[in-house]
């Protein structure tokens, strides 16, 4: 099993368009993820706001 450094490790070395469909494809997981809410570890509120300005830069 893959730790989450060796995975780092290995994305960091996919080309810019992966590594770009990768974080999108994380990105919209947090986004949509209603267990988000109740960890403590992740601000949902930022995680919110970010969503926001994306959306925003993504009509300009």
């Amino acid at each position: 099993m893959n730790t989450i450094i060796e995975i780092e490790k290995k994305i960091l070395t996919l080309p810019a368009v992966e590594r770009e469909q990768l974080a999108t494809l994380a990105w919209e997981s947090l986004v949509g993820d209603p267990s988000v809410a109740g960890n403590r570890n992740i601000d949902p509120e930022g995680i919110e706001i970010a969503a926001q300005r994306d959306a925003e830069s993504f009509w300009r």
